[in-house]
């Protein structure tokens, strides 16, 4: 480095996570100039850079949510009525929240078409969401609670991992007589929310 040449320096700093919100904290650092004899032959302090600590007030975010729910390939066509599980879940049903203890949030599903064929042969009131002991049907257009749920930490919450065969999570019910021979497909929309407190 040339001896008359101007040196531009930049500093990172990381502030310790309990700093208490609202805090202001002060910082500067100095730089020495030596020479490879070890003689220092200048020597300066920065300026002073002051940064006000603020709380983190948290996000609601939905992770993940499923990609497919599938209820299985050569299904049985029965001459009496039949549940059935998903049997393949493209990615979980995840939210997390970091907004504090004590916020509140709803998770929402909506049929947005008909479970139908190619040929479109349609399976009306065949889709039902099952949630301690409560029997929800989709209809295209309707809303069903999944979960409300008020944070008590900001772990990520899992909701699809208390889907348990035809007692828990999205259910397939098939009429007997019902169905032809075919594939049915549909859409469904997941809605996280942010419910206001009371306060």
């Amino acid at each position: 480095v040339v001896s008359t040449e101007d040196i531009l320096f930049e500093f990172d700093a990381t502030v310790k996570t309990d700093v208490t919100p609202g805090v202001l904290v002060k910082g500067q650092t100095t730089v020495e100039g030596v020479y490879n004899t070890n003689a220092i032959f200048y020597k300066a302090v920065s300026n002073e850079v002051s940064t006000m600590i603020i709380e983190d007030a948290g996000k609601l975010i939905f992770v993940s949510a499923p990609q497919l729910l599938d209820y299985g390939d050569d299904l049985k066509i029965l001459t009496k009525d039949q549940k059935y599980s998903t049997q393949v879940k493209e990615d979980s049903l995840v939210v997390q929240d970091s907004r504090g203890s004590g916020s509140e949030w709803s998770m929402r599903a909506t049929l947005l078409e008909s479970l139908s064929s190619d040929s479109n042969h349609e399976l009306k009131d065949a889709l039902h969401y099952y949630s301690n002991g409560q029997d929800y049907t989709f209809s295209v257009g309707d809303a069903i609670p999944i979960m409300d749920k008020k944070t008590t930490d900001s772990q990520p919450i899992d909701i699809s991992s208390n889907w348990k065969g035809v007692e828990e999570g999205p259910v397939l019910d098939v009429k007997a007589g019902k169905p032809y021979a075919e594939k049915y497909s549909t859409s469904i929309q997941w809605t996280l929310q942010d419910v206001p407190g009371n306060g």
